[in-house]
């Protein structure tokens, strides 16, 4: 190992050197909030999650956690909080933002709550009632489905009215059933394709479930404790920096004494 002294001069050098052994990205940040160029400096993000971040950061020192934000559009990233120590807790803003977690063996609880939370917990109370004048109507009609069974009620459910709505020529109920029909299974087809995704993803995953949405698909797997995200136009990442303190003492292998 060679010990290097850290200057205002070289320490972009480090950063090559730990971003080359990381497999990490370096950005260039700004102290102002408004990503206009006050204060340069440069910062690693892209960790994998937080064990990875807390483990570069042990064996990196010199280095310091920032969090930073950039809007799209911009060139760089707005330094924020400093000294993180705790991964993002995606429960804490989920009735915020619009969605819930699901672990990975959370499947059976998933489905059992589209069910008994949704369609029976009146999700589509209007629709019911836009075809049937009663808000109970879906309920009624998919009580003790199980999941998979749905599909073949609905089939049932379509080809009734359509028949019913031919002998009695009243087009009009035929579209108002064809309009329930629609989006209770566009529901269980978002839902189901949901449901495929625990099948997918690994120990350290979360599904991120959006029900504040008209696309009843709406979802996203992501880190159980996670160190970047987006949201609403906006990047968040946690990072790792030097600051402007020099000089710093550090080691680095041999192979890497060209950088200085």
């Amino acid at each position: 190992m060679k010990h290097v002294e850290l200057t205002e001069q070289n320490y972009r050098n480090y950063m090559d050197y730990v971003a080359d052994v990381e497999d990490l990205q370096i950005v260039e940040t700004t102290g102002a909030w408004n990503s206009y160029p006050e204060n340069l400096n440069f910062a690693l993000i892209g960790f994998k999650n937080f064990k990875h971040f807390e483990a570069v950061k042990l064996k990196y020192p010199a280095l310091n956690s920032r969090m930073l934000f950039k809007k799209e559009g911009w060139k760089l990233w707005s330094r924020r909080d400093a000294f993180l120590n705790e991964p993002i807790d995606l429960y804490a803003d989920a009735d915020k933002d619009g969605y819930r977690v699901w672990k990975k063996d959370e499947k059976d609880y998933f489905i059992d709550f589209q069910i008994d939370e949704e369609l029976l917990g009146g999700k589509f109370a209007q629709i019911s009632y836009d075809f049937a004048d009663d808000y109970d109507f879906a309920e009624k009609l998919f009580k003790g489905c199980s999941w998979n069974e749905i599909p073949q009620k609905l089939k049932d459910f379509i080809e009734k009215e359509e028949r019913k709505g031919d002998e009695d020529e009243d087009y009009d109920k035929i579209a108002e059933a064809k309009d329930f029909y629609d989006e209770i299974l566009d529901w269980w087809k978002g839902k189901s394709k949901i449901a495929e995704e625990f099948f997918k993803i690994s120990d350290t995953e979360v599904i991120l479930e959006y029900y504040d949405n008209c696309d009843f698909g709406t979802f996203e797997v992501v880190e159980s404790e996670p160190v970047g995200w987006y949201y609403d136009t906006s990047y968040y990442s946690y990072a790792l920096e030097l600051y402007d303190d020099f000089p710093y003492n550090v080691e680095v292998p041999d192979e890497y004494e060209w950088l200085y």
